[in-house]
C-alpha cells in the first residue's frame, strides 16, 4: 500500500500493534456502554424506590390517622380529639411533600386526586356527619389505592439483585394494613365486648390475610429480615397482639371480657410500630444493596478505563521501545553498509541481539570480512604476490572468479616474461 510505504519503521509498528488495541478497545467501552446502562437502570430503580419511600410514609399516616379518627368517633373524648387532629397536622405535613414530589418530579399524579377527594371525608369526621363505618371505608379505600401504588413502584423494580427483598417488603406492607384493620375491628368488639353483624367475617379474612402476608413475607426475607423480625417478635408486644387476636378468633360470640380495648390499643399500635420500623429497615435495605450495586458498576467502569489506558501506555511504551532498538540497529547497518559503500572495509555491525535483526548484522560482518579477504587478495597481486590463497564464495561469486582469474593472468603473464629474460 502506498500509504504504508511512506510510513516509517516506528509508526508502522505502532500502528501494528494498535490494530489488536483498537479490537480490545471496541469491546471494552462495549462493555463500558452495557454498565452505564446498568447504572441508568438503577437511577430509574432509585427514583422509583424514592417514590416508594414517599408513598409508603403517607400510607403510614393515614392508617395511623385512620385509627384516631375511628377511635375517636366511638368514643369521642376531647384528648382523643387532640390527637386526631394532631395526627392530621402531622399528615398534611408528610402529604404536602408528596404533592411536592410528584409535582416536581413529572409523575403520575393520580395520588394528588384521590387525596384531594379524600378531603371531603376529613372534613367531616369532627362534625359527626359521617359515623364510624363510613370513615373507617373512606379510609381503607384511600389506603388501599396508596397501597396499589406502592405494589405497583415495588413490582416495576424488577432487578435480579432485589427482587426477593422486595416481594418481602409488600407482603410486610399489605401485613401492616392487614393488622390496622384488625386493631379497628377488636377495639369496636372489646368496646362493645362482642363482635356485631358481620364484623367477624371481616376479622377473620383479615387475620387470614394478616398471617399469610406474614408468611410471605418470611419466605421471601434473607435471614437479616428474618433476624430483625424474630428480634421484633421477642420483645413481647407481637406476642401479646398474636394472642389477643387468637382469643377474639376463638371466642367470636363469647362475651369478650379478658382484655379491654385499651389494652388491645396498646398492643397492637406497639406491634403495627414494630412492623412500621421493621418496614424502614427492609427499605434501607435494600436501599442499601442498591447502593452497593451502583457502586460495584462504577467501579467496575472505572476498572475498565484504567485498564484499557494502562494497556494503551504499555503497548506504546514498549513499541517504542522496540522501535527503538529496531531503529538503533538498523541505523548501524545502515553505517557500515555506507562505509562499504565508500570503500572501507575496518567497519563491523556490533550484534546486540539473536533475532532477524542480528543475523542481518552478522551477514553485513561476513560481508565486511569478504570485501576484506578481497581487498588483501587484491593489494597482493597488485604487489606481484600470486600465491595468495583465496576461496570463492560460491559458484555465483563473479567478483571473486574475477579477482582469481585475473591473479592466475598476471602470474602467467609474469612468468612468460620471466622466461623471456
Amino acid at each position: 500500500m502506498p500509504v504504508l510505504s511512506k510510513l516509517s519503521l516506528r509508526y508502522k509498528l505502532l500502528l501494528l500493534v494498535l490494530l489488536p488495541f483498537l479490537a480490545l478497545g471496541y469491546f471494552t467501552f462495549d462493555k463500558i456502554y452495557l454498565e452505564k446502562v446498568k447504572i441508568i437502570d438503577m437511577e430509574n430503580i432509585h427514583a422509583n424506590m424514592v417514590k416508594l419511600e414517599k408513598v409508603s410514609e403517607l400510607t403510614h399516616e393515614f392508617q395511623k390517622e385512620r385509627d384516631f379518627a375511628i377511635k375517636f368517633l366511638l368514643n369521642p373524648l376531647f384528648s382523643a380529639e387532640n390527637e386526631l387532629r394532631n395526627q392530621i397536622e402531622f399528615t398534611d405535613s408528610v402529604q404536602s411533600t408528596y404533592r411536592s414530589f410528584v409535582l416536581n418530579s413529572g409523575r403520575d399524579t393520580s395520588g394528588l386526586q384521590m387525596l384531594n377527594d379524600f378531603q371531603k371525608i376529613r372534613n367531616n369526621i369532627t362534625g359527626y356527619s359521617l359515623g364510624p363505618s363510613q370513615v373507617e371505608r373512606g379510609y381503607n379505600q384511600l389506603i388501599s389505592n396508596f397501597l396499589d401504588i406502592v405494589a405497583q413502584v415495588g413490582s416495576g423494580i424488577n432487578t435480579p439483585l432485589i427482587k426477593e427483598e422486595m416481594k418481602a417488603y409488600l407482603s410486610l406492607a399489605e401485613s401492616k394494613e392487614s393488622l390496622g384493620r384488625i386493631r379497628n375491628v377488636i377495639n369496636k368488639a372489646l368496646v362493645f365486648s362482642v363482635f356485631q353483624g358481620y364484623e367477624y367475617g371481616a376479622f377473620s379474612e383479615l387475620n387470614a390475610a394478616f398471617k399469610n402476608n406474614l408468611n410471605v413475607f418470611l419466605r421471601h426475607s434473607p435471614d437479616e429480615f428474618k433476624s430483625r423480625f424474630s428480634m421484633d417478635i421477642q420483645a413481647g408486644t407481637m406476642i401479646n397482639t398474636l394472642d389477643i387476636i387468637n382469643y377474639c378468633f376463638e371466642n367470636q360470640t363469647n362475651n369478650l371480657s379478658e382484655f379491654t380495648a385499651t389494652d388491645w390499643w396498646i398492643s397492637a399500635t406497639g406491634s403495627i410500630n414494630l412492623l412500621h420500623e421493621l418496614e424502614l429497615f427492609v427499605l434501607s435495605n435494600i436501599k442499601g444493596s442498591l447502593n452497593k450495586q451502583e457502586e460495584y458498576l462504577e467501579n467496575e467502569i472505572n476498572g475498565l478505563y484504567l485498564m484499557l489506558s494502562i494497556v494503551l501506555g504499555s503497548v506504546l511504551v514498549l513499541a517504542s521501545l522496540i522501535a527503538n532498538s529496531i531503529s538503533r540497529q538498523l541505523k548501524r547497518i545502515e553505517f557500515v553498509a555506507h562505509n562499504l559503500k565508500l570503500g572501507k572495509t575496518d567497519v563491523k555491525v556490533e550484534i546486540t541481539s539473536d533475532d532477524v535483526i542480528g543475523k542481518l548484522a552478522s551477514t553485513f560482518n561476513e560481508m565486511v570480512q569478504d570485501a576484506t579477504d578481497m581487498a588483501s587478495l587484491a593489494e597482493n597481486i597488485g604487489k606481484g604476490n600470486y600465491e595468495t590463497v583465496f576461496e570463492k564464495r560460491s559458484e555465483e561469486d563473479i567478483l571473486g572468479k574475477a579477482l582469481l582469474i585475473m591473479r592466475d593472468n598476471l602470474k602467467t603473464k609474469t612468468d612468460e616474461l620471466k622466461n623471456k629474460t
